[in-house]
């Protein structure tokens, strides 16, 4: 990841990082979107993709699934995001939390597990560098809550899974824009603590070769 010199065309820089035998490929760090607004308003009532009376057929079938299985509280999804309000109500019991940086190692200021992120203890934020994945734009609230809302439980919504732990991997900022680097950061952080399922609500526009990679690293890895 390299700032070119001011002045420089990036056309041009690109071409002459192409040229150069210790560079593989030379790209833009592109900008990436989030891919869906949030609703206002949670009630299972308005989930219609889990249980749709009025149109029967047009849903998942979820409650039918739910009589069979209801998630798996050992399964770690990343959601590579906004972030995630880790201390909302109908959240908080499925929060991922890293176990060598948890409890009163949240804030020692120590790199607990050694792995260049001190005080990780529920995720990382990559768009401010720090340990605080909170949520500031809403989206990947809204999607945590779509994969693992608490259920059953008499408050908001329900998750498809009602056992599960978030992994909160901040790589968007509170307009919904990141970009190449922050969401091969987020990837690369999610399969280095375990996630086996990640979320990626975004997109953009183009080819991105960098990204392809920490995709194929995701894939190689069983995820």
């Amino acid at each position: 990841h390299v700032s070119i010199p001011k002045g420089w065309d990036l056309e041009n820089a690109l071409a002459y990082y192409q040229t150069r035998a210790d560079v593989q490929y030379a790209q833009p760090n592109l900008i990436y979107h989030i891919t869906e607004t949030s609703p206002s308003e949670t009630s299972f009532n308005q989930q219609w993709a889990w249980q749709n009376d009025a149109m029967p057929g047009a849903d998942v079938r979820a409650t039918a699934a739910w009589d069979k299985t209801r998630g798996r509280f050992t399964v770690v999804v990343a959601s590579i995001d906004t972030g995630v309000d880790y201390l909302h109500p109908d959240l908080g019991l499925n929060i991922w939390t890293n176990p060598p940086e948890a409890g009163l190692k949240c804030t020692d200021g120590i790199d607990n597990d050694l792995n260049d992120y001190p005080d990780d203890c529920r995720g990382w934020n990559f768009v401010a560098n720090t340990n605080d994945p909170r949520d500031d734009n809403g989206h990947g609230t809204h999607t945590a809550g779509t994969i693992g809302a608490v259920g059953n439980n008499a408050l908001g919504v329900t998750g498809a899974n009602w056992d599960v732990q978030i992994m909160p991997v901040k790589c968007f900022d509170s307009t919904g824009s990141g970009t190449t680097v922050s969401a091969i950061r987020g990837i690369d952080y999610a399969l280095q603590k375990g996630a086996k399922i990640l979320n990626n609500s975004w997109g953009t526009y183009g080819y991105d070769a960098a990204l392809l990679d920490a995709i194929k690293r995701a894939e190689d890895a069983g995820a």
